[in-house]
């Protein structure tokens, strides 16, 4: 369940992270050039009576004014900023483009293992099955990529997705089967042993007469 709670805490640290950034630069900045006020002479002598009662600026404030003033004064730095800015989003956006980062509803599991799903005509015994299931289990071996199959015939297998409980095994049609196939330890080729397996095995589909083509 790792890979699944870690992104919780990181994206809501990145999230916070991101809007304390934009709200110490960017709303300031828009603030300052949208709502422009003029200041009278009372409005002035108001504001230096209220810096003299303060006193002088802690640290940080000295260090974030002289953060912000030179873009708050310099027209060149703040179009720099903005081209930073799109250059940022176009490199995040590339991120995804490349796959570099993967989005979907859930992460992907970090096991070498995948599940095959095998429908027979409803007229298929459990005797036919098992021998269904003993030619794809013999096929697969001959796989260097494959490290183990588990055959599942007439019966509910357990689950390889998370939440991984352990159920008591339960009948089913004797057409269903079920292949969980395992790979070897090595993230370099469970992503070929996979397309090459569902490959070989939807052509098989069409030999045996499957109602529906292998599924992975």
């Amino acid at each position: 369940m790792g890979q699944y709670i870690r992104a919780i805490p990181l994206g809501a640290s990145a999230a916070v992270l991101f809007s304390l950034l934009v709200a110490l630069t960017i709303t300031p900045y828009f603030g300052y050039r949208l709502l422009k006020v003029k200041q009278s002479e009372s409005d002035e002598k108001e504001e230096q009576q209220s810096h003299k009662e303060r006193g002088e600026d802690s640290p940080f404030v000295v260090r974030y004014r002289c953060l912000l003033a030179p873009f708050v004064r310099s027209a060149i730095l703040r179009w720099f900023f903005y081209l930073g800015l799109v250059i940022l989003l176009l490199l995040s956006l590339a991120l995804v483009a490349t796959r570099s980062v993967q989005i979907g509803l859930t992460p992907l599991l970090d096991r070498n293992l995948f599940a095959v799903k095998v429908e027979l005509p409803a007229t298929a015994t459990l005797t036919e099955s098992l021998g269904v299931a003993s030619d794809l289990n013999r096929q697969l071996r001959q796989l260097p990529e494959v490290r183990a199959v588990t055959l599942y015939a007439g019966l509910t297998p357990p689950m390889i997705y998370p939440p991984e409980t352990l159920t008591a095994p339960t009948d089913k049609a004797p057409r269903d089967l079920t292949l969980h196939v395992s790979l070897v330890p090595d993230s370099s080729v469970t992503a070929r042993a996979t397309r090459s397996a569902g490959r070989w095995l939807n052509s098989l589909a069409a030999g045996w007469r499957l109602t529906r083509p292998l599924a992975i």
